[in-house]
């Protein structure tokens, strides 16, 4: 239980109406089993870009200022700032050490130097939302989420996307 993000694409293929000329073909195998699917009768495609566990400074910078924050409509231009804003966090924590410090007995480890993190991501606090600290595990994911933008196709900020968490 707890924080879980995904990222997903959904493209429009509308082959089920003639008019749009759809073509091609899927092969989809699961468990040894091949799948047998009317081309024919295929609306959409979902495809999951990112997966994210309990990232919940990633969580707060799609949801900071929406009211629903479990299903959100996301545009490619909103991906290209996220980008940014991990590139300025990751520059802003990657050549730092952290320090330990003890708290009701319990020896944690975080970034010194964390205005820039506490600026542009935030770590948000929720029921089972993981740790509100800027330590190596924050870094990993904006790592991730910066890798993962990189991968996509060139034109992906002429795209939607969907944001849904689940907790």
């Amino acid at each position: 239980m707890g924080l879980d993000m995904y990222l997903d694409e959904e493209i429009y293929v509308g082959s089920y109406y003639e008019h749009r000329d759809v073509k091609g073909d899927i092969s989809i195998t699961v468990g040894g089993n091949k799948l047998d699917l009317p081309f024919n009768k295929i609306d959409t495609i979902t495809i999951r870009i990112a997966q994210w566990r309990k990232a919940n400074h990633i969580h707060y910078f799609f949801t900071k200022s929406l009211d629903d924050d479990r299903n959100t409509f996301v545009q490619g231009g909103q991906l290209e700032e996220l980008l940014f804003v991990c590139h300025q966090v990751k520059e802003s924590l990657e050549n730092q050490k952290l320090i330990e410090f003890i708290k009701d007995n319990k020896t944690y480890k975080e970034y010194r130097d964390k205005e820039v993190a506490l600026l542009l991501l935030p770590p948000t606090q929720g029921f089972f939302f993981g740790s509100d600290l800027i330590d190596e595990y924050y870094l990993q994911d904006i790592l991730y989420t910066i890798e993962m933008i990189e991968s996509l196709p060139s034109n992906y900020k002429s795209r939607s996307y969907t944001y849904i968490a689940s907790y």
